[in-house]
């Protein structure tokens, strides 16, 4: 009996130890997944990092060239378009840079596991708040300065048109014609009955009734 219990002992203790083993293989196995991961991730960053980094680059020359341009006395860009322009490459950098800001201040060893990295889509939001309210401005006014210059149009058009009728001359009315008939004649059933009254008396009776 107390050789059975220890022979049973020993195999639980082996199981123990083969699961044990198995658990941390598969947790190196995760570990080394995880870590090819970044990898892969931070050298995709690193391309597209390079990408804009080169696109700052170009930005910025053409950036001076305007100058230069403007400078010269060219202006080739509307000032309304290009405050658009702005508006919307202010709010993505700004949008961009907090997040890699965030991204790079999070570490291995400081990373808590337990919160949340830092939300920058309510500053983001908030940007794009701003825009929009400016947008929102500036169309507001177009469209009362172009509202006043369509009334401003009309109450010209009003004027040159009641100008014209002013110095037009009156011209006489026309008489209208009264076109009378040059003859008239009875229809057939009227003569047919003159006709008949003849027979019957002997005075005589006029069948036309004529205007000439």
């Amino acid at each position: 009996m107390l050789q059975y219990r220890l022979m049973s002992d020993i195999m639980e203790i082996r199981v123990f130890f083969y699961w044990q083993k198995h658990e941390e293989i598969d947790y190196v196995a995760r570990l080394e997944y995880f870590q090819c991961e970044e990898s892969d991730v931070l050298k995709r960053g690193q391309e597209q990092a390079n990408k804009l980094i080169e696109w700052y680059k170009e930005r910025l020359q053409s950036v001076q060239k305007k100058a230069r341009l403007l400078q010269q006395g060219s202006v080739s860009l509307d000032p309304a378009v290009h405050e658009q322009k702005l508006n919307f490459l202010r709010a993505h950098i700004t949008e961009l840079n907090r997040r890699m800001i965030a991204v790079m201040e999070t570490s291995d060893k400081g990373f808590p596991t337990h919160i949340k990295p830092k939300n920058v889509s309510s500053s983001a939001n908030d940007d794009q708040l701003v825009w929009l309210h400016r947008q929102n401005q500036r169309l507001n006014q177009e469209l009362a300065e172009k509202t006043q210059l369509i009334d401003q149009l009309k109450r010209e058009n009003e004027i040159v048109k009641r100008k014209q009728l002013q110095q037009a001359p009156p011209q006489p009315e026309k008489p209208v014609p009264i076109i009378r008939p040059s003859a008239f004649v009875r229809p057939a059933y009227q003569a047919y009955q003159i006709n008949s009254q003849i027979y019957n008396n002997n005075a005589p009776q006029k069948i036309y009734d004529t205007l000439m």
